[in-house]
Order: C-alpha cells, then sequence, then structure tokens
C-alpha cells in the first residue's frame, strides 16, 4: 500500500484517490515483469508504461522499497534477539553457556551492523531503471500487417459467403 500512495499509483493506475487498491494492485501487477537468470543469479524487473519516465521510477521505488522493508525487519529481529541474548547472558552462570551466549551475540551485532549500514541489504542494483531511448511498445508496423491480413481475411469469406447466398436464392427463384 505505501508504495502506490508513494508514488501516485492510485492516481495514475486507479485513475483516482477513491479507486480500489486492490484493483491497482492488480493492475500493477500485470504491468511488472520480474525475470530470474538462475546462472547469473540475476533478476531483472521491468514495467511496462504508457510513460517509460514513471515506469521507470516506479522500478527503482520498488527496488528500494524491498530494501528498506527488509532491512528494517532485519534490525528489528535483531534487536530483539540481542535483547533475548542478553537476558540470557545475565541469567546464566555457567561459564561454556556463556561463552556460547558471546559468540552468539557476536554473530547477532554482525547481523545488525550490516542491516545498518547498507542501503542494499537484499537487492544490489547493478543498473538502475533508466527510460529507454525508442519507443518498443506497440509494434505499429505488425499490428497494421497483422490486421491487412485478417481484414483480407474477413472480406473474402464475407465475398464468398454472399456468393453462396446469391447461388442459392437464384437455384430456389427459377
Amino acid at each position: 500500500m505505501a508504495i502506490y500512495q508513494k508514488n501516485n499509483l492510485l492516481i495514475d493506475i486507479g485513475g483516482g484517490l477513491e479507486s480500489n487498491i486492490w484493483d491497482v494492485y492488480r493492475n500493477f501487477n500485470a504491468m511488472l515483469d520480474v525475470q530470474y537468470n538462475k546462472e547469473a543469479s540475476i533478476i531483472t524487473i521491468s514495467i511496462a508504461w504508457t510513460d517509460p519516465e514513471k515506469a521507470a521510477l516506479w522500478v527503482n521505488a520498488l527496488i528500494w522499497e524491498f530494501n528498506e522493508y527488509i532491512r528494517t525487519r532485519e534490525i528489528e529481529r535483531s534487536q530483539k534477539n540481542l535483547k533475548y541474548l542478553n537476558e540470557e547472558l545475565a541469567r546464566t552462570r555457567v561459564e561454556d553457556f556463556r561463552l556460547s551466549l558471546y559468540e552468539l551475540i557476536a554473530q547477532e551485532q554482525k547481523k545488525a551492523m550490516l542491516a545498518n549500514t547498507q542501503n542494499e541489504f537484499v537487492f544490489r542494483v547493478l543498473d538502475k531503471a533508466e527510460a529507454p531511448d525508442m519507443k518498443v511498445y506497440p509494434r505499429r508496423a505488425r499490428i497494421v500487417v497483422i490486421s491487412t491480413f485478417v481484414a483480407l481475411i474477413f472480406s473474402l469469406l464475407v465475398v464468398f459467403i454472399r456468393e453462396i447466398i446469391i447461388k442459392e436464392k437464384e437455384k430456389l427463384i427459377p
């Protein structure tokens, strides 16, 4: 919901602030294309929209929001874990157990440090989304050729059916 409001998706995709959030979600998902290349471990995200500048903005915002959400969640999880580990450390008197707790605390502090210092926590952006320099879609030449071909077939079909009807009428009327 936050990404829709922050980037005016309710207005751009849904048609206004009174839009149903589920309609905006379905429309946004229909425009969104996510591809994963297993060999290179690369995820490619693109959005097909009439305004290429907005589409690029939305892709960059989507990645930033996702990174920020996971990073914040990881920081909160680390803080809860550290609180619990410190409470356990204060309660225990067994030296071996205390050493294990110190190691766990050190590992959790490393995770918290990484989450706090890295903006690109989950996804590292190789290339920011940019608007294409040429129009890619729709392919007007292909549309014209296909529609001309379909119209030709349809008109031939109409002519043949009409011819058959005229011949059948001539047979009935002597």
